[in-house]
């Protein structure tokens, strides 16, 4: 992928609703996703959307075919950040 993840609904065609509450975020039960610095219009492009761990433990953020990688994968020597 060449762009940072920014989707707002997942890929069981479900809405991922926008949280702009820094202190709800850790007490929440279901997937919501954040900006940067909560703006919206200046930072989906840049940096796209921080998703909570219920977000990324449902698997299905990503686009079919896809998966957020896991720590295990984010740290093997395997991965070549380009």
């Amino acid at each position: 992928m060449t762009e940072n993840l920014k989707v707002t609904i997942n890929n069981e065609e479900n809405s991922i609703p926008l949280n702009t509450s820094y202190y709800g975020w850790s007490s929440l039960k279901s997937s919501v996703y954040c900006r940067c610095n909560n703006d919206t219009l200046t930072n989906k492009d840049v940096y796209g959307a921080t998703y909570n761990s219920y977000a990324v433990s449902e698997g299905e953020l990503s686009p079919v075919g896809w998966h957020v990688p896991t720590d295990d994968e984010w740290n093997s020597t395997n991965i070549v950040l380009s």
